[in-house]
C-alpha cells in the first residue's frame, strides 16, 4: 500500500467504501495508525482524516458514510429475501 498522499480522491473513497463490512474479510493493523482494517491499508479515521486535510466538507464524508451503511442494509434485506424465496421452493 503506498503513501495514502499519492492516491487520488477518487482512490480514497473506494478505499474507503472497502471498510464497510459486506462480508467475509481478513481484518489487518491500518499501515498509518494500527486500529483494525477490513482487508489491507488504511483505517476508515485515516481516510477520512486524509479527505478532510485535503479539504472536503465533513457533511459530504458523513454523508458518503452513511449511505454506505445504507448499503450495507439493502444488501442484508436483499440475502433475507433471497432465503426466503429459496425456502419457499424446497
Amino acid at each position: 500500500m503506498g503513501e495514502m498522499t499519492t492516491y487520488s480522491n477518487q482512490d480514497l473513497l473506494y478505499i474507503l467504501s472497502r471498510q464497510f463490512f459486506d462480508g467475509v474479510a481478513t481484518c489487518n493493523p491500518c499501515v498509518s495508525c494500527k486500529r483494525t482494517v477490513r482487508g489491507a491499508g488504511y483505517c476508515k479515521h485515516c481516510l477520512i482524516d486524509e479527505l478532510l486535510r485535503r479539504g472536503i466538507s465533513a457533511g459530504l464524508i458523513n454523508k458518503y458514510c452513511q449511505l454506505q451503511n445504507r448499503r450495507l442494509g439493502v444488501i442484508k434485506k436483499l440475502a433475507e429475501t433471497r432465503d426466503e424465496i429459496l425456502e419457499c421452493v424446497k
